[in-house]
C-alpha cells in the first residue's frame, strides 16, 4: 500500500496498491492517508479491511488484498486522530489481530514561527506570526523577506517587510506558488507556480505591483533558485524522468514574456537541487 500525494496538503492523496508479484497497481481511494491492512478471516486469506485517514478521520473499507480492490463502503472508526497537515503522517497503527491505537487529536497544522538566528546559535523572533511558512529568503538589502505560507490546500509568495512589521501577499493565482528567488537589485521575484499545468518559472515585481509573467513553458516541473550577479540570467532546477532533477539557466528576459533559450549546466542520473551563484559569479 502507498501514498500517491498530488497537492499542497495530503487531503486530496490517493491510497495505490501495488503486487510485488506481478508489478500490477492500482488507485484504491481517492482522498486519504498513511493506509494499513487488517485481515478479517484467517481462513479467507486476502480478505480483510483498508483502514486510513481522511482530514483526521480514520475510516475502514472492507478490501480484497489480492484483486487489489475495496469491495465496500467506507466506515468512520475514531473521529478524530492525529495527522499532520503537511506530511500526511496519520498517527495510528493496526495489529494483524485488529487491535488499534491511535493518538487523538485530527489534523494538525504546525505553525511555525520566523525567527533570527546569531552566528552564536542564538535565536529571536523576527515577527510575531504564526503560519505554516517555508523557502523564506532575504532580499539582497536585507529589508524584506519573501515566503511561501500554506493556508489550507494553496501555497502563496508573501513578502514581509522586516522595518514595517507588514506581510503583503504578492501571489494569487494557482494552488502551488514556491521557491522564490531575488533578483540582484531586489525589484522582483522569481519563482515557481502551477498556475497552468507544471510548476514552470514566472516572476512579478517585488512590491506586488503589476502581474506575473510567465518565463518558461515546459512539461516538466521547474524551480528557480538563484541569479547571476549581474542579473543576466535565471539558475533553475528540472525534474525529467531519466536523470532525476538537472540545473538549468536560463537568460533574463527583455521584456514581457517567456525568456531566451535555457542551456543545461549539470545533466546526471542523479539529482541536482539547490544551485546558487557565488557572489563573484565564477562559481
Amino acid at each position: 500500500l502507498f501514498v500517491i500525494w498530488r497537492g499542497a496538503t495530503f487531503d486530496d492523496a490517493r491510497i495505490g496498491a501495488l503486487s510485488l508479484k506481478t508489478g500490477e497497481w492500482r488507485i484504491l481511494v481517492e482522498g486519504g492517508t498513511g493506509p494499513q491492512y487488517i485481515p478479517s478471516d484467517p481462513d479467507s486469506p486476502g480478505k480483510g479491511y483498508l483502514v486510513y485517514s481522511r482530514s483526521g478521520e480514520l475510516l475502514a473499507a472492507p478490501f480484497d488484498a489480492v484483486k487489489l480492490q475495496v469491495t465496500g463502503r467506507p466506515s468512520p472508526i475514531v473521529e478524530r486522530a492525529a495527522t499532520h497537515l503537511r506530511s500526511g503522517a496519520a498517527q495510528f497503527s493496526v495489529s494483524a489481530a485488529g487491535s488499534m491505537v491511535y493518538i487523538p487529536g485530527g489534523v494538525e497544522a504546525s505553525d511555525q514561527t520566523l525567527v533570527w538566528v546569531d552566528r552564536k546559535g542564538a535565536a529571536r523572533p523576527l515577527a510575531p506570526l504564526r503560519r505554516i511558512f517555508s523557502n523564506p529568503r532575504l532580499s539582497p538589502d536585507g529589508r524584506r523577506l519573501a515566503v511561501v505560507v500554506l493556508e489550507g490546500a494553496s501555497r502563496d509568495l508573501w513578502v514581509y517587510d522586516i522595518a514595517r512589521e507588514a506581510m503583503t501577499r504578492l501571489t494569487f493565482g494557482g494552488n502551488n506558488n514556491t521557491s522564490p528567488a531575488w533578483t540582484p537589485d531586489g525589484k522582483r521575484l522569481a519563482f515557481a507556480s502551477a498556475t497552468a499545468g507544471p510548476q514552470n518559472l514566472f516572476w512579478k515585481p517585488a512590491d506586488g505591483s503589476g502581474t506575473e509573467e510567465r518565463l518558461s513553458t515546459s512539461g516538466s516541473t521547474q524551480w528557480p533558485t538563484s541569479w547571476s550577479p549581474d542579473s543576466k540570467w535565471l539558475v533553475y532546477e528540472e525534474a525529467r524522468p531519466a536523470t532525476a532533477s538537472d540545473i538549468w539557466v536560463a537568460p533574463r528576459p527583455e521584456g514581457a514574456g517567456t525568456s531566451g533559450p535555457a542551456k543545461a549546466l549539470v545533466q546526471t542520473p542523479f539529482f541536482a537541487r539547490g544551485a546558487v551563484i557565488a557572489p563573484g559569479g565564477r562559481w
